[in-house]
């Protein structure tokens, strides 16, 4: 096991005491048990991407500011699998490209679907939008008042403060680039 969980509990913590809030409150704000959220940081549970988006949208703070280092002056950026967060029992694997931005207010990901994965994403804060391109395979989106299909090669750019859904509708894997722009 890598050690994702104790970087990603650290900073969970770090988050949590730079607002000056106690277990309980943080629960409170992200939605997540004060039990849990203790596992989480000292490293004892990994938490799953709906838990790190409750987290990152309780605590006001981008996605990768949770699982990812400081952006570099410069760098070229490739799917490391090591750091990557697996849903849908492995069907969806996401890996973090570029971590948060806090210039461009934006973080990028590169997420594998498997044929037939479903995954529901809750609402992102007032103001999210997302920019998904289509690299290899079919993805379905669907919105609460409309549903897109997006081909290779085809981008679909929508506000992601509703409840959104992505399915590889395709027999083949699909990949995508994520980019989130807050």
């Amino acid at each position: 096991m890598s050690k994702k969980p104790d970087f990603i509990g650290t900073r969970v913590r770090q988050i949590r005491r730079s607002k000056g809030w106690t277990l309980d409150t943080a629960s409170r704000q992200c939605g997540v048990s004060a039990v849990m959220l203790g596992k989480i940081e000292r490293g004892e549970a990994s938490p799953t991407i709906q838990t790190l988006w409750k987290l990152a949208t309780g605590f006001r703070v981008p996605l990768t500011t949770l699982i990812e280092p400081e952006p570099r002056a410069i760098e070229l950026a490739t799917p490391d699998q090591t750091n990557a967060i697996e849903e849908e029992k492995g069907a969806m694997m996401a890996c973090p490209l570029f971590a948060y931005d806090p210039i461009q207010n934006y973080e990028m990901f590169w997420i594998r679907f498997a044929p037939g994965c479903r995954h529901a994403s809750s609402a992102h804060d007032q103001g999210v939008v997302e920019l998904v391109s289509v690299i290899a395979g079919t993805l379905q989106i669907e919105l609460p008042e409309r549903t897109v299909i997006v081909h290779p090669g085809e981008a679909a750019r929508f506000s992601a403060d509703v409840e959104h859904t992505y399915e590889n509708i395709g027999d083949t894997d699909c990949e995508v680039y994520d980019q989130i722009f807050y």
